[in-house]
């Protein structure tokens, strides 16, 4: 299962501390400055994939702090970070292959 939310910038250092909880600590967890996604809404994307039942505990926890991006936001977003995660890659294989 995966969540996206947009997290407000004055809300992230509690948003933070709530990504320490044991349980949700072992998800997979990224999160990008909007801007860096294509969005124009300020603040930080938080993206939590894992297991259905932590996934939606944080749901539950951070849906105060922020909101969860619409589908179309949400798609988009996650198209940007595959194609900076595809870069960052190609890039370390350039300096790595030394071509």
């Amino acid at each position: 299962m995966r969540a996206v939310f947009l997290i407000a910038i004055e809300k992230w250092a509690e948003a933070s501390e709530l990504l320490k909880e044991d349980q949700i600590s072992r998800q997979s967890i990224t999160s990008r400055e909007a801007s860096t996604l294509g969005l124009s809404e300020k603040g930080h994307v938080l993206i939590i994939e894992g297991q259905d039942v932590v996934v939606r505990k944080a749901t539950e926890l951070l849906q105060p702090l922020g909101k969860t991006l619409p589908p179309d936001q949400e798609q988009s977003a996650l198209a940007r970070l595959r194609e900076q995660e595809e870069d960052a890659a190609q890039g370390l294989g350039s300096i790595l292959g030394g071509s």
